[in-house]
């Protein structure tokens, strides 16, 4: 978020070198032009005037909405949505509460649960049953 650069207070002090990369044939002003004004200045104290004749170009702080012709804000409901807590659970865009602790996920057995952990288990009693048949041996 921030643009500035962090510098460990350990560094070694070094001379500063005042030599520019800027061409010597390159004026300033070709770059920009520049004039320090103090806050306490009159506008028109220094002539300002702005040349209108180029178009506005869109920056990175443009938003610009088109909407269509003609139309309308949309219609606001006079009474609030209610949408039945057993089919969706509650949250602020239906009950216009904030709910800071989640419930509980509470897991429920259902008969389709039971049906597919026991279904693994009766196929593979089945499948060593038949690969490896059991013999009764008679004492007699």
């Amino acid at each position: 978020m921030d643009e500035r650069t962090l510098v460990p207070a350990m560094l070694p002090i070094v001379q500063l070198d005042g030599h520019s990369t800027i061409p010597t044939n390159l004026p300033l002003e070709s770059i920009a032009t520049r004039v320090v004004v103090p806050r306490d200045v009159n506008r028109e104290a220094y002539n300002v005037t702005e040349d209108h004749s180029t178009p506005v170009q869109p920056t990175d702080m443009d938003e610009r909405i088109v909407l269509p012709a003609g139309s309308a804000a949309p219609e606001m409901s006079s009474y609030p949505l209610h949408v039945a807590e057993d089919l969706v659970d509650p949250d602020i865009f239906s009950t216009g509460e904030v709910q800071l602790i989640v419930p509980e996920q509470v897991e429920k057995q259902t008969k389709w649960q039971v049906f597919t952990r026991l279904l693994p288990l009766g196929f593979t009693s089945f499948s060593l049953s038949s690969c490896f048949p059991v013999e009764v041996i008679s004492s007699t």
